[in-house]
């Protein structure tokens, strides 16, 4: 078994000696356990850095820095540390938008092709009738699309008059499906509709007034604030592997999605509002709105999550019986938890600078558990076997991918004779030149260089080097009747329809 998923005797010791009763039944002793059990599964899951707050009635009860901001281990983080929040990004889109709702910028009947002029989708009931409340509850149909979200740079502007191309990955509010796009597009719908660039409306209308003075958006301003975590990952394939540096791509354009930086401090005081019932920015009304759930995401049998749902930007449980409003996010070199339970006064932070991990989900719930003196469940171990069960699955589909090769092939045509330019509406350019030691190279959108490794006949392979939400593309060449490459097709892991590349020819 892999060192990251053995359960260490101090963290079993721990969980123990916090089993019985509330967390804060014994204020000076019990947070100094907290701290300590904190501690030891920060250890257990190699996490360089990480910030933990909590917030009950109003009051933060509990607000701590834990570990360092880089591997070397010299600078401690506090609760003023800078932080990618990743898709918790997601609500403050939401909440921007109750509070244009509260100003009446927006209409909340409006439909996106009322406020962006020529928006247009795929199907086209969903470009007469689509709203943006179909956007924030992902119920438009558009998909992942990865190599659209991290592998270009194009304006959200852009963005909306590119959507047309894409394939809806589902009907349109036929069911729930995750898209960082959508909330790009709920950005743009925003910025159209106030005249305000949505990063000056956000920091403006909500940042401002709620004292969250140290959150951002941009690489440059955290690495400029003096006291930012450094974005670490750990293999998706071998979680055990050490720790190493990540260099984190730029992602402006889906900052609404998953761009925010912030601080347990700063975060708290967005709880504050949370439990308040939107107060001081929104109605209860408009808040409420913003928190009810909409789309089902499906049932759990499990003793934690009996049903789930998503409202704008948030998730909704049915937490062991109590009602339980939170979202995670994932984003390079970071993995973050936002979460408060209405009825009981009661919201958690937790900030870590490492990807592929689940402590963040995992350690709100321990100490849920604890402020409400429910029975013990071991969510760590429950997470840890997730995580063993995920690398093994993507070991095994690895294996099941490369076993299709075919040994001995060669290329059809010469190395050159696939160089080109390669051009797909939707996703932009995608630029092959002949490379070294047999390979080619892809240079997409002029933002991510691809050595691509040939496969099998016209297919190339590339892995290992991949900044996107999977971890393998297989890059197959179609001839034309002349024999000459016409087309490039570009699949994640390998499989499924792809998405097609025109060659250009001068």
């Amino acid at each position: 078994m892999p060192r990251s998923l053995m359960v260490p005797s101090i963290v079993t010791a721990c969980l123990v000696s916090l089993a019985v009763g509330p967390l804060f039944a014994e204020p000076v002793g019990s947070v100094e356990s907290l701290k300590q059990e904190i501690s030891a599964l920060q250890a257990q899951w190699q996490i360089p850095g990480m910030a933990v707050g909590i917030i009950s009635d109003g009051k933060v009860i509990f607000a701590e820095g834990f570990g360092y901001r880089s591997l070397e281990g010299k600078e401690p983080v506090n609760t003023a540390t800078l932080f990618r929040i990743g898709s918790c990004s997601k609500a403050l889109t939401a909440l921007s938008y109750g509070v244009a709702m509260q100003k009446e910028h927006v209409s909340p009947a409006a439909t996106i092709k009322d406020i962006i002029t020529g928006f247009e989708l795929e199907d086209d009931w969903a470009t007469e009738a689509a709203t943006i409340g179909d956007l924030l509850t992902h119920q438009s149909g558009l998909g992942r699309y990865s190599l659209l979200s991290h592998g270009s740079n194009f304006s959200r502007a852009e963005l909306c008059e590119r959507v047309r191309y894409l394939p809806l990955a589902a009907g349109f509010r036929e069911r729930f499906v995750y898209s960082n796009l959508n909330y790009a597009l709920a950005a743009h719908a925003l910025e159209v509709a106030t005249g305000s660039v949505w990063e000056d409306y956000v920091g403006r209308e909500v940042f401002d007034p709620l004292g969250m003075n140290s959150t951002c958006f941009s690489l440059q301003d955290m690495k400029a604030s003096g006291n930012h975590a450094q974005p670490c990952q750990v293999p998706l394939r071998d979680l055990s592997a050490e720790p190493y540096l990540l260099d984190v791509e730029k992602w402006d354009t889906f900052n609404p999605a998953g761009g925010v930086i912030s601080s347990v401090d700063d975060l708290l005081k967005w709880l504050e509002l949370c439990l308040n019932d939107g107060r001081p920015l929104l109605d209860k009304p408009i808040w409420e709105a913003i928190i009810t759930p909409y789309i089902g995401r499906g049932y759990s049998s499990t003793a934690n999550f009996r049903t789930s749902a998503y409202s704008l930007g948030w998730n909704v449980y049915n937490y062991r019986g109590h009602h339980l409003v939170s979202h995670s996010g994932i984003v390079s070199g970071y993995c973050a938890n936002m979460s408060f339970m209405p009825f009981e006064g009661l919201g958690i932070v937790v900030l870590t600078n490492l990807k592929h991990h689940s402590l963040h989900d995992a350690l709100p719930r321990i100490i849920y558990d604890r402020l409400l003196g429910l029975e013990e469940y071991d969510h760590n171990g429950e997470y840890l076997q997730v995580w063993q069960n995920m690398a093994e699955g993507i070991a095994e589909r690895d294996a099941g991918l490369l076993a299709t090769r075919i040994p001995g092939t060669r290329p059809t045509l010469e190395l050159e004779k696939y160089a080109g330019r390669y051009v797909n509406q939707a996703y932009g350019v995608l630029e092959v030149t002949p490379g070294k030691d047999n390979q080619l190279v892809g240079d997409f959108n002029g933002l991510v260089t691809w050595p691509m490794e040939h496969f099998h006949h016209d297919v190339w392979i590339l892995q290992n080097k991949i900044k996107f939400e999977f971890d393998m593309l297989g890059l197959q060449f179609r001839l034309g009747p002349n024999g000459e490459v016409e087309e490039l097709v570009v699949r994640e892991e390998m499989v499924g329809d792809g998405f097609v590349f025109i060659r250009q020819v001068d």
